[in-house]
């Protein structure tokens, strides 16, 4: 310590500069580290969500909880079971001790699932396993408005066109769209028809998703080129599904419209996203793994102003939350503290 005290009083211009050099990396270094807002952490929980749609609470707690409950709760290395039960759906999370190893204990969760799966109605779906981990969330949500399209047309819009123009951003790993209102095709079966027919709706089920299908046909070789083919069945309209075959009977096909009404629909929102007073959509955006936050983050807000020259005039895209901002206001606040030390010390 002495020896550096007698270099800086012997040689305050080397000193000077050797200050500067090592000055000089550090800032280099700073603009080019990685920034996240929250450390490279595993959070020791895993979800199974379920999803049963139109089934009550009370039913998914008896049929669809309780049985993945049993299933998942003698894993080792569990600490806690929590569960809800909702209108159409089901989640169960785990609670692990710190420090196990979540990739052998979501392979455990889906083991005994497979078990479970056997147990629950076959018309619910599949559970989803998936661990909780917050680098995984969006770096800048996007609100989307319109003053002359419906919630449908701007979820439809925002789908086929938006989300292609902000997954091109440098960084950006993908854009999806929530809110709004989804098309759904919505079949209605008769009662009283299908008993005629003596039918079931798994039948029914069975058969439309037998129709709704594209399947390789194989290759066809003419002279020096192949040609992959493909047999096309998948439906293009609501007259379609209506006009399909379900069975014979007494040599007459039964069509899909001879038990049920068919029309085209919209799904039944789960919530409603209004901006200002007016309906809107949300566009969660995330970045690529290997992606700076900060730079990909102000990468999508500096190339909004391109994007909204080039939309219609009724569309209106602005920036509801903005990660970049909490992490350059952290790291403004680190800053403004060392300073502050170093002027105290």
């Amino acid at each position: 310590m002495a020896s550096l005290s007698k270099l800086a009083v012997d040689r305050p211009i080397t000193f000077l500069m050797g200050t500067l050099i090592l000055l000089g990396f550090g800032l280099y270094g700073l603009q080019n580290l990685r920034l996240n807002l929250y450390p490279d952490v595993s959070f020791p929980t895993i979800t199974v969500y379920t999803s049963y749609e139109g089934v009550a609470p009370e039913d998914i707690e008896t049929l669809v909880t309780r049985p993945i409950e049993e299933s998942v709760g003698s894993i080792s290395g569990i600490r806690k079971v929590r569960s809800l039960s909702s209108q159409g759906a089901s989640v169960v999370k785990l609670n692990f001790e710190w420090g196990t190893d979540l990739y052998q204990a979501e392979n455990d969760v889906r083991k005994e699932l497979g078990f479970v799966e056997r147990q629950i109605p076959d018309d619910a779906e599949t559970p989803l396993v998936f661990s909780y981990d917050p680098n995984q969330e969006p770096i800048v949500v996007l609100t989307v408005t319109s003053n002359a399209r419906s919630a449908r047309e701007l979820r439809t819009y925002s789908k086929q066109v938006l989300e292609q123009r902000i997954e091109r951003i440098n960084g950006i790993a993908s854009a999806e769209t929530s809110g709004g209102l989804q098309r759904q095709i919505n079949v209605r079966i008769d009662n009283n028809q299908m008993r005629l027919y003596n039918i079931t709706i798994a039948e029914i089920a069975q058969k439309l998703q037998q129709e709704n299908i594209q399947v390789p046909a194989g290759q066809l070789t003419e002279g020096n080129t192949n040609y992959s083919l493909r047999t096309i069945g998948e439906f293009k309209n609501v007259d379609q599904i209506r006009n399909t075959i379900i069975t014979v009977r007494d040599g007459q096909p039964l069509l899909l419209k001879d038990v049920a009404d068919v029309e085209d629909g919209i799904q039944q929102p789960i919530g409603n996203v209004r901006v200002n007073g007016e309906d809107g959509i949300v566009l969660n955006v995330y970045r690529q793994s290997d992606a700076n936050v900060v730079t990909a983050a102000n990468a999508v807000v500096g190339g909004l102003e391109e994007i909204q020259r080039s939309l219609p005039s009724d569309v209106k895209v602005s920036v509801l939350t903005n990660k970049a901002d909490f992490i350059e206001q952290s790291i403004s606040n680190l800053l403004w503290t060392g300073v502050q030390a170093i002027i105290l010390v």
